[in-house]
């Protein structure tokens, strides 16, 4: 099913975010807004400007996205192909409602991204697995070795700032 945001999407070349920027400031105060970005991610070529949309939404609102949309987009994780699409769920993670189902399609997601070539991904993809535990804390003993594991195994000096960063956030 089409979206109403569909059509400017579809014309976006991939590259220019301040055709994204006018696009948000146009549509984010619209009542379908979020839908239709969730709505979008289904439709491969969409995903990327779709979910940097997301993510601009939640770094000016920081409002949370409502349970049923998030459980709905978590749904969609599977089918998300674009590395800057996945960088860009990862990012805004935290701001998903992440309801007791959504522990293992999740779980799925991050342990995929993990295995990324992109440094970026898979810096955070670690977040994402200390979001995971914060939420579901009794994934915090495995989370935390994991990440201690990775730190001494990682080598680029940002993704090793994003570990620290998930230790941290990890529940005590």
């Amino acid at each position: 099913m089409p979206c109403p945001l569909d059509a400017e999407l579809a014309v976006w070349d991939g590259k220019d975010t301040a055709f994204l920027e006018a696009l948000f400031r146009k549509n984010h105060d619209n009542s379908d807004f979020l839908e239709s970005l969730i709505i979008a991610c289904n439709t491969q070529r969409l995903q990327r400007g779709a979910t940097w949309l997301l993510k601009q939404y939640f770094d000016q609102r920081g409002t949370p996205l409502p349970a049923d949309l998030s459980r709905a987009h978590i749904g969609q994780f599977a089918g998300i192909e674009d590395w800057q699409a996945k960088l860009h769920v990862l990012q805004y993670l935290e701001h998903l409602d992440l309801a007791d189902d959504a522990e293992a399609p999740l779980s799925d997601f991050l342990n995929e991204t993990l295995q990324s070539d992109q440094k970026f991904v898979r810096a955070w993809s670690y977040w994402g697995l200390a979001v995971l535990a914060h939420r579901f804390p009794d994934r915090t003993r495995k989370t935390g070795q994991l990440l201690a594991e990775a730190q001494t195994r990682e080598t680029a000096a940002s993704v090793k700032v994003r570990i620290r960063k998930a230790l941290d956030l990890l529940p005590t």
